[in-house]
């Protein structure tokens, strides 16, 4: 949930209440009392600790060009990828634009760039979760910011 809230970088329950309904659309704020507690828990937890820790970067030309890669490619996938096979492509745009040596600097890169921290939630489940639409978004407006 925190990462949820981190990579939204929202304090907006309606926000999180769209994301968590496009992975689970029969869960409602109403009927979940318990995970209306735990979302405004992370809201809390974000505004209070996580956010002013954050810090992102801009990517260079090379890591643009690969995020650029990573969002064609992200685009094209089906919906109803799992999360493993969504983190095998992420992977593949890696192994693509950085030598196998440095694919450790490939997923911080993406980090850095996207969530404002060195480290971050595994690709393939993070994509699943947020949205193919939504993480092509966040990744396009890393690039063109």
């Amino acid at each position: 949930m925190l990462n949820l809230v981190s990579v939204s970088n929202t304090d907006k329950e309606d926000v999180i209440w769209k994301f968590i309904k496009n992975f689970s659309p029969n869960l409602v704020k109403e009927k979940h009392p318990i995970l209306a507690k735990l979302i405004l828990n992370a809201i809390n937890y974000f505004n209070d600790i996580v956010k002013i820790n954050k810090k992102f970067r801009k990517p260079d030309p090379i890591e643009k060009k690969a995020l650029q890669d990573l969002s064609e490619q992200i685009s094209k996938m089906s919906p109803n990828l799992q999360p493993e096979e969504i983190q095998t492509i992420v992977y593949a745009v890696g192994k693509k634009h950085y030598s196998k040596e440095r694919l450790r600097d490939w997923f911080k890169m993406i980090y850095e760039v996207l969530f404002g921290d060195e480290q971050g939630p595994r690709m393939g489940s993070f994509i699943s979760f947020y949205g193919i639409k939504e993480t092509v978004n966040l990744i396009n407006k890393s690039i063109n910011d």
